[in-house]
């Protein structure tokens, strides 16, 4: 899988973000609990990282080869049980 340019240095570089790998990324897109394909075409897809106790939110391209961002999204289970109501 392909990273961008911002995940290289934003995501992997930042103190807010350890723990999140290029490897870590791949396996949430491999195996995503949840994905969302923006108007934009590009890919939101969680999963969760027991490890961590978190949901991880990895954006990718629209042909899911390219890692864009990712980060820990602490507001993804609020937001599930809002959609559903």
């Amino acid at each position: 899988m392909r990273i961008s340019d911002h995940f290289r240095n934003d995501v992997l570089k930042n103190p807010k973000r350890v723990g999140i790998t290029v490897g870590l990324c791949e396996e949430i897109v491999r195996r995503a609990e949840h994905t969302e394909q923006q108007s934009d075409e590009l890919w939101r897809i969680w999963g969760y990282v027991p490890e961590v106790d978190r949901w991880i939110r990895v954006v990718t391209s629209a042909d899911r080869g390219t890692l864009i961002t990712a980060h820990k999204d602490r507001n993804f289970t609020r937001e599930m049980r809002r959609r559903r109501g």
